[in-house]
């Protein structure tokens, strides 16, 4: 992919976890990866989001996608919905769509309770997984407010972020 505004890294730790409502240590580790101690043993965590993170001159930088990413974890964590159901999900849509970002993507939803995602030819199409149960939804009451702060490309990736709510008039 050619870099554009929304793939370059620009944002530093301190930046996205102000802008996403999200500790810097937190973001961090979310698009790095970590380790800890276990019972004597050392645990490696892979990273979580944001693939095209990276160290520039010694400081960590993320692009827009990484920065929606974080943005979108944040809301889905805020919701209660655990990491091991992001990490499903995650997969899941990457394997899906092909997507490094699927978190930055227009098909997943949320219903306060888990993920959802759409899996039709073209974005509004009726046929909706619930990614945690394997199983196709009908009558789910999906939140639109995940994305009520995304405006989108025609080919459903994000171009801008708005910051607080539209009237604030504050967008990345």
């Amino acid at each position: 992919m050619v870099e554009d505004a929304i793939s370059r890294r620009i944002f530093t730790t301190a930046d996205a976890s102000r802008i996403a409502g999200v500790n810097p240590a937190s973001a961090r580790r979310w698009v790095t990866g970590y380790s800890y101690r276990y019972k004597g043993s050392t645990r490696t965590r892979a990273p979580r989001l944001g693939p095209s993170a990276g160290e520039v001159e010694g400081v960590l930088l993320m692009s827009f996608l990484d920065l929606i990413e974080i943005q979108m974890a944040v809301s889905l964590r805020n919701r209660k919905i655990t990491w091991p159901k992001i990490g499903k999900a995650a997969e899941l849509f990457r394997r899906q769509w092909g997507s490094a970002h699927p978190f930055a993507l227009q098909r997943f939803r949320s219903d306060s309770q888990t993920i959802l995602a759409e899996f039709g030819k073209e974005i509004g199409d009726p046929y909706v997984l619930d990614v945690a149960t394997n199983q196709v939804v009908f009558d789910a009451l999906i939140e639109q407010s995940l994305f009520d702060v995304l405006d989108f490309r025609e080919d459903g990736t994000p171009w801008r972020l708005w910051l607080g709510d539209r009237d604030s008039q504050v967008v990345v």
